[in-house]
């Protein structure tokens, strides 16, 4: 996995696997885009306006199971050699 930013366009693009050529592209949101090779895999993941949407998500070989915000005050971190990415925020309580 590979991600890149475009500071231009405030994009980021999460290159996932080797390198092959996008028949498809599935627009999720307004600034969220999927790309997919001729054999219906997932390649590619498109943020747009992404200083605006911080996210993670999860998905397989051929499915893009979900995605949510971040919030701006959590730190987001990726273990080495591990495939699991960890999400600290701060607990907020209300009506307690």
């Amino acid at each position: 996995m590979k991600v890149t930013y475009d500071k231009k366009i405030d994009s980021k693009y999460v290159k996932i696997g080797a390198v092959r050529k996008s028949v498809k592209t599935k627009k999720l949101e307004d600034w969220l885009l999927v790309d997919y090779d001729v054999k219906g895999n997932i390649i590619g993941v498109e943020i747009l306006w992404a200083s605006k949407h911080p996210i993670l998500f999860s998905i397989s070989k051929k499915k893009f199971f979900s995605y949510f915000q971040i919030p701006k005050n959590s730190v987001v971190e990726n273990r080495q050699r591990s495939k699991n990415i960890f999400l600290n925020m701060p607990l907020e309580v209300s009506g307690v």
